[in-house]
């Protein structure tokens, strides 16, 4: 067994269950949604993929990146919809959870290959790990 292995699981599960106490958080026991015109929409949780989000309003490029970098194999289903969640960094952005990654659409980027970018959980589980 490698130590402190243990630690971060139980840190893990702890980051879950708050999640999942709050009503942005990317739970299995969110609702499926509905079907959105023009995304890929997954049976399998019910959520939708698009790179564009519901509201017609904002470009985040979500399905694109999906796509070119592994898809299902590599980040799972979608097991939320897009929304505004506020990160480690303290700042706002649109983020959508898959089994596997959280994407976020970052618009300082916008057009270059960092617009779309993946949540740093280690660094959040390592900072809620006691020492």
């Amino acid at each position: 067994m490698i130590s402190g292995v243990p630690t971060v699981a139980r840190s893990w599960a702890t980051m879950r269950s708050q999640a999942s106490a709050t009503p942005n958080a990317p739970a299995s026991t969110w609702p499926p949604a509905a079907q959105i015109v023009g995304a890929q929409y997954f049976q399998q949780t019910g959520h939708n993929l698009s790179d564009i989000t519901a509201d017609r309003k904002t470009v985040v490029n979500f399905g694109r990146y999906w796509d070119n970098n592994g898809g299902l194999r590599q980040f799972g289903y979608p097991i939320s919809e897009i929304f505004p969640e506020r990160l480690e960094d303290g700042n706002t952005y649109l983020v959508q959870y898959f089994e596997r990654a959280r994407f976020e659409y970052h618009p300082e980027h916008k057009g270059t290959t960092y617009e779309v970018q993946l949540g740093q959980f280690g660094r959040r589980i390592l900072a809620e790990t006691p020492r």
